[in-house]
């Protein structure tokens, strides 16, 4: 085959070969476009599902479910309470609640029945401590079927804001065996409701 022969066939191969990478080109974009739509579809949904989506329940009304029953009465500011405060200008967050125990044997862990959330100045997450209403004693202990009105304390720093409206989360556990001790027991705390409470200063005038 002589040079001018050869020079259009090799010509027509290189622009085949072009072509054919170019479609694989494309392909790979194509491929690589919907790999990135595929995922960032995954982790947007999972970023719209973040968090839980509550039941919202009205003041007094019975929120039913495991281990304890709980109606939410009311809120208070207040600058007193059975409990001394860490810091002597701080003051108290205080949610009123009807509790009762819903599983077969009584309870320890009244502090997990509740928690406040987006108030800015809690010294912490859990309340401080849980008092029943009826005598001001601490709330360490509930029994089944015998409802009981208790105070929840959160300490609320001196500089931080009082909020008008707060809102509380009531939380539940399940029973599940436990693969640590092999006991059957309530674990897997986390919120099933929540309600929006007008805070009520019961402070005493300075």
């Amino acid at each position: 085959m002589s040079g001018s022969e050869g020079e259009p066939s090799r010509g027509r191969a290189r622009k085949l070969a072009d072509r054919v990478l170019h479609l694989r080109a494309r392909h790979l974009v194509v491929g690589v476009g919907a790999l990135v739509l595929a995922v960032s579809g995954i982790f947007g949904g999972l970023a719209q599902m973040k968090g839980p989506r509550l039941y919202t329940v009205a003041a007094g009304a019975v929120h039913r479910g495991k281990p304890w029953d709980v109606a939410l009465t009311r809120a208070m500011v207040l600058d007193q309470a059975p409990l001394r405060l860490r810091n002597a200008r701080d003051r108290w967050i205080a949610v009123g609640a009807r509790v009762e125990i819903t599983a077969d044997e009584s309870r320890r862990d009244v502090a997990d029945v509740l928690q406040v959330v987006g108030v800015d100045g809690l010294l912490d997450k859990r309340p401080a401590d849980v008092y029943l209403l009826r005598d001001k004693a601490s709330a360490n202990l509930l029994h089944p079927d015998l409802g009981e009105d208790l105070i929840f304390l959160w300490e609320q720093a001196e500089t931080a804001a009082v909020p008008k409206t707060i809102e509380v989360q009531i939380f539940g556990k399940k029973q599940r065996i436990d693969t640590f001790s092999g006991r059957l027991d309530w674990m897997d705390k986390a919120p099933r409701a929540r309600a929006f409470l007008p805070l009520e200063d019961q402070r005493k005038p300075s």
